[in-house]
C-alpha cells in the first residue's frame, strides 16, 4: 500500500512527508496493499508451478536443486520466492533448496539460493565463487555454463515465465528488447 504512494520518507529531503502520510486514506492503502501481495501471491505460485530441477555442480557430485528463472526486475522477490521453491523441492527430487536465476549485464546469470530447516546452501555458492550465509547466498555464472545445468524441459501449456529450462538468450533477447521501451 505505502509503497504504491511512491513518497520520498526521509524528512530532510521531504519535509512535508508527515502532512503527506497524515493525509492518506488507510483504507486505500491498505486496499492496495492487499492487491499487491494477490498479484505477488500469484506470480510465486507462477514461477513454482514452471520450476524444475536444476543440477549445480560441485566439487563432489551435484546438488539438485528447484530453480525458476525471472527476470532481473522480477528478481526483487527472489527471498519469497526461493523459500517458496525450497519448500517444494523435496516433492520434485530435489534437496530442500530453491534457486531463483535472473539475467545480469555481460552475458552472465545470477543463482540465488534459499532453504529451510538447516540445509545450508553456502557450500554450493562459494565453490562458485560466491557466498552469503547458511540459508541464502548466491553466485553469478556465465549464461553457457548455466545452460549446461539444466534437465531436459517438461511439456507445457502455460507461458515461459518462471521456466528453468528457458533458454538464457531468450531472457536476455527479453531483457534488452525491455531496455530498448
Amino acid at each position: 500500500g505505502l509503497h504504491a504512494e511512491r513518497l520520498e520518507y526521509d524528512a530532510n529531503a521531504n519535509p512535508a512527508i508527515w502532512s503527506q502520510l497524515s493525509e492518506l486514506d488507510s483504507t486505500k492503502v491498505v486496499a492496495k496493499g492487499a492487491l499487491s501481495l494477490q498479484e505477488v501471491e500469484r506470480f510465486i505460485s507462477r514461477c513454482v508451478e514452471r520450476s524444475s530441477v536444476l543440477e549445480v555442480p560441485l566439487k563432489d557430485g551435484v546438488a539438485r536443486v528447484l530453480a525458476c528463472v525471472v527476470s532481473e526486475d522480477e528478481s526483487k522477490h527472489r527471498s519469497r520466492l526461493g523459500h517458496r521453491l525450497a519448500s517444494a523441492a523435496a516433492a520434485a527430487g530435489a534437496t530442500d533448496i530453491g534457486a531463483v536465476v535472473y539475467p545480469i549485464a555481460g552475458g552472465k546469470i545470477k543463482v540465488s539460493l534459499r532453504s529451510l530447516d538447516g540445509v545450508p546452501t553456502t557450500h554450493i555458492s562459494e565453490y562458485h565463487g560466491g557466498g552469503g550465509h547458511a540459508h541464502a547466498s548466491s553466485f553469478v555464472v556465465l549464461a553457457s555454463e548455466f545452460d549446461s545445468w539444466k534437465q531436459a524441459p517438461q511439456p507445457t501449456s502455460k507461458g515461459d515465465e518462471c521456466d528453468a529450462a528457458a533458454s538464457t538468450s531468450a531472457m536476455h533477447e527479453t531483457r534488452n528488447a525491455a531496455e530498448i521501451d
